[in-house]
């Protein structure tokens, strides 16, 4: 985690809403983007970014040849910023129809998640 996102060991209302998932799924946070994604690469993990750009591949389907996959996900009002897709593997998008082009960050991690977990079954 990095910027704003609150960790649940930062408040005991985030801590409530995780529901003890934090001790189960390993957290750490980081200074910087950059940083989050140096650490990733050097756990072997494939970086992807959420976003939507012209070059980026579709999320069904996508693969990653690497034993683990990090994420980044962004403020969606403004997309990912260009120094931190220039530091990831890959850009994969969510296929959508009609003229939105934007989800919540929340649903979008879901979608993500449950995609690539269904990819390793």
């Amino acid at each position: 985690m990095t910027g704003y996102t609150p960790a649940p060991t930062d408040s005991a209302r985030v801590g409530k809403s995780a529901l003890g998932a934090q001790n189960y799924v390993p957290l750490q946070s980081f200074a910087t983007t950059e940083q989050a994604i140096v650490a990733a690469k050097k756990s072997w993990c494939t970086v992807i970014a959420a976003e939507v750009i012209p070059e980026a591949k579709n999320l069904d389907g996508y693969r990653h040849a690497s034993s683990g996959i990090a994420i980044v996900f962004w403020n969606e009002v403004v997309g990912v910023d260009q120094s931190t897709l220039a530091g990831v593997d890959d850009v994969v998008f969510i296929p959508m129809q009609g003229h939105k082009e934007s989800l919540n960050v929340g649903q979008t991690a879901a979608i993500f998640m449950w995609e690539l977990w269904k990819l390793e079954l």
